[in-house]
């Protein structure tokens, strides 16, 4: 799966920051209860409730019963993306594995000799409190620049990406 030679030894693995991953999914489960509410409403007045044929309380769990289904889809996606969504960093390359679907892959790979410059972006008030950013890594290759987004301390990340590029050069 993810290209690393045997010879090769990784440094640090490193995923997005927890928080990412409950943002996401604060908004699915927000939606989860939307058609809840709605269905009170349509069931608790009756003059709505008159105008659909049948049985309307049926008629509103298949409704909530597809709906949520579809949420719990939308949540299991949201899942798979951020726990296979990884970035390795060894001592001899940086390997980005973005996951953009359930069936969709990119691993791009860059050389730690190829790397110009590596910077750290921190926005906004709840990301300095729970330590967690974005790092770029600009390079001098085809892919111009990784972004690792929403990782937890970035600037230890950012740390270990020059020490091993550091470590690379001297060895040269």
């Amino acid at each position: 799966m993810i290209d690393v030679a045997t010879h090769e030894n990784i440094i640090i693995e490193v995923r997005k920051h927890w928080f990412a991953l409950w943002e996401e999914l604060a908004v699915v489960i927000f939606l989860f209860f939307i058609p809840i509410f709605i269905s009170a409403v349509v069931l608790g007045i009756p003059a709505i409730a008159d105008t659909i044929p049948g049985n309307p309380a049926l008629l509103l769990i298949g409704v909530i019963v597809a709906w949520g289904l579809c949420m719990w889809i939308a949540g299991f996606m949201i899942w798979t993306e951020y726990y296979l969504d990884i970035w390795l960093v060894t001592d001899q390359k940086l390997v980005s594995v973005d996951q953009a679907g359930i069936f969709s892959r990119q691993i791009s790979t860059v050389q730690l000799n190829k790397v110009q410059d590596v910077t750290v972006e921190v926005r906004g008030i709840i990301a300095t409190f729970l330590r967690y950013g974005d790092v770029k890594i600009q390079t001098a290759g085809e892919e111009r620049e990784f972004v690792i987004r929403k990782v937890a301390n970035p600037s230890d990340v950012e740390l270990v990406i020059n020490r091993a590029i550091e470590e690379y050069n001297r060895d040269r």
